[in-house]
Formats: structure tokens, C-alpha cells, sequence
């Protein structure tokens, strides 16, 4: 049922006309639709007393359902994940796009978040939430198989519940997408001039919803620096009430601190076409994670890995897919 896959394959040749990394992922962000596929929305209950909502793609009845799970600060709506399931439409398969808690975008307004009820996120290594939806799907159709991938964090949460469920048959395969397996590494990148570009953005969204927690959740102040959740990534003034910059002359990151042509263009393409680039899937932002990677290890399983010009693809299948 799942075709073969040439671990040393390279099948990506970046266009002539978008040198660099930076300057892609700001293409892809600004030119794909974040609506490709229709969906249809669930809300699940988990036993926290949360909401989890899910985005099905429908298809044939007993054809494969592909799970795609997204990166931080991402949703159903993220332009890889539309294409994740745009490729599933297109084999005959149906999909489900997972939102991490407080990720959700409302369908009518794709710029605005759902909230959720209570005051837990998500992270890199919380896996629970993953187990439900895959436990979920399973028992509704235990016959049907189910295939998962995760992009960026999103790949972090799917290999660690692999290999927090060795001997599981659940999910016949699996694959990770531009996974920051070293974590401090990737951290140590984006504090760098250019991925402070980038995490300015994911602390766009991030810092609302922190201070968020903080004003419906007293237990949860104790435990937020609301003092320095308001500090934007490399500036010193804090927010305004509106959560803008307070006024002052402008810090932090611009065209003359990017640290090439490459990203210079980016940069001002971003600012042209008034996107956000959160997806950090180019080569050079993942190169130095990639490099010191380590092979998915599974206990009776198959793997293999691949680079496409730095984006690091695991692939994993259980015994007998």
C-alpha cells in the first residue's frame, strides 16, 4: 500500500528565481492559499476538561486517513499543512489536521485564534494530546490505516510518542518534516541575527496567549513572568497596552542587520507582501539541527532518512505496512 522510499533521494531543485532559504519560506507564505482543502471541524474532549479541535479532510469511506500534525504557532490552516492534505485528496486518501491547544483558527477569520478553556499549551515533548487523537481515530476505524506526519515541532511530538509506544500498531507509518531534534542547537540558531527574525514572529502570537493565561488563570501567574513576556525578542521597551511597540526609536531587527543579500530580500519581500513567515523549513535554518541529527531508532520497525537541500524528512513504517 505505501510505495518504497530511496533513503538518499533528492527530488527538491529550489526555483532559479528564489536564492536562499529566507526568501522562500517568505515565497511560500505569501503565494499559497491557507484554504485548499474544505474541511469539517470537531471538537474533541480530553480529560482535563479542554477542547481539542480537529479539521477533517472527508474522502472515500475505508481509504487511509493522514494525520498531520503542525508546527509552533501553526494550524490546520498553515499552508503546509493544506498541502499535506491537498496531496492526500489528491491519492484518494482522507485527512485530519490537528491544532495544538490555543491554536485553532476561527474559519471565518484566519487571523484570529481560538482560545481555549484551560490554561495548559503545548510543547515539543507533550505527547498526550497526539495519543488521544490517534487513540480516538483508531477505535473509530480500526481497519482503515493511519498515517502521520509532523512538521518542525509538530515531528518532535510524533517521533517521541513513537518512541514512547514501541510495539504500537495504531499508526502503520510515519513521517517527521524539518525536525529540530536537537532543541538547544535550534535555540542557539534562532538567537542569531537572522533567526531573530523568525522568532519575532512566532512570538507574535505566542506573547498574547502567555499574557492571556495570566489574566483568566490567577493559578498561573505565578508560574509567567508577565514582565518579561511583554519584552519583545531583542528589544528592551515593553509593550504597549495595545500590544504594540511603546514609542521610540525603532530596535531590534531590520534590513541592515540581516546577515546576507539573501536575507535582505527576504526581508523586504516580507514587508512588501505584508506576511508572516513562520514556517522555518529552509536549509539553512535547519542545516546545522540536521547535521547533527540522529536516525529515528524504533524497536521492530524500518526507517530511513533523507535531506532535500537541508530539510531533514524521517520516514518510519511499523512491521508489516
Amino acid at each position: 500500500m505505501f510505495p518504497s522510499i530511496d533513503p538518499a533521494g533528492n527530488s527538491f531543485t529550489p526555483a532559479w528565481w528564489l536564492p536562499g532559504p529566507h526568501f522562500q519560506t517568505a515565497w511560500g507564505r505569501a503565494t499559497r492559499s491557507r484554504r485548499q482543502v474544505p474541511m469539517v471541524r470537531e471538537a474533541l474532549a480530553t480529560p482535563d476538561g479542554d477542547t481539542l479541535l480537529l479539521d477533517h479532510l472527508e474522502g472515500p469511506a475505508s481509504s487511509p486517513r493522514l494525520l498531520v500534525v503542525h508546527g509552533l504557532e501553526g494550524s490546520s490552516h498553515s499552508v503546509y499543512v493544506q498541502g499535506l492534505l491537498a496531496l492526500a485528496r489528491r491519492r484518494g486518501w482522507r485527512g485530519t489536521a490537528l491544532n495544538f491547544r490555543s491554536c485553532a483558527r476561527d474559519p471565518r477569520d484566519l487571523d484570529r485564534m481560538l482560545v481555549n478553556e484551560r490554561p495548559r499549551l503545548y510543547h515539543s515533548g507533550e505527547t498526550t494530546d497526539f495519543d488521544l487523537v490517534v487513540s480516538t481515530l483508531a477505535a473509530r476505524e480500526p481497519d482503515v490505516p493511519l498515517v502521520a506526519v509532523g512538521v518542525s515541532l509538530g515531528g518532535n511530538v510524533v517521533l517521541k510518542w513513537l518512541g514512547e509506544n514501541p510495539g504500537q500498531e495504531r499508526v502503520a507509518a510515519a513521517a517527521a518534516i524539518s525536525t529540530p531534534y536537537d532543541l538547544a542547537a535550534g535555540s542557539r540558531h534562532l538567537e542569531t541575527r537572522i533567526g531573530s527574525f523568525y522568532v519575532e514572529h512566532f512570538l507574535k502570537t505566542l506573547r498574547p496567549k502567555a499574557l492571556d493565561v495570566v489574566r483568566r488563570f490567577p493559578e498561573a501567574a505565578a508560574r509567567i513572568d508577565a514582565g518579561r513576556v511583554r519584552v519583545p525578542f531583542g528589544r528592551r521597551r515593553p509593550l504597549s497596552a495595545r500590544g504594540r511597540p511603546a514609542a521610540g526609536p525603532r530596535e531590534g531587527v531590520g534590513p541592515d542587520r540581516l546577515p546576507d543579500r539573501a536575507g535582505r530580500r527576504a526581508h523586504r519581500f516580507h514587508r512588501r507582501s505584508r506576511t508572516v513567515a513562520l514556517r522555518v523549513l529552509g536549509g539553512a535554518t535547519r542545516r546545522g539541527v540536521a547535521r547533527g541529527a540522529h536516525p529515528l531508532r524504533s524497536q521492530g520497525g524500518r526507517h530511513a532518512r533523507r535531506s532535500l537541500t537541508g530539510r531533514m524528512i524521517v520516514l518510519w513504517r511499523s512491521r508489516g505496512a
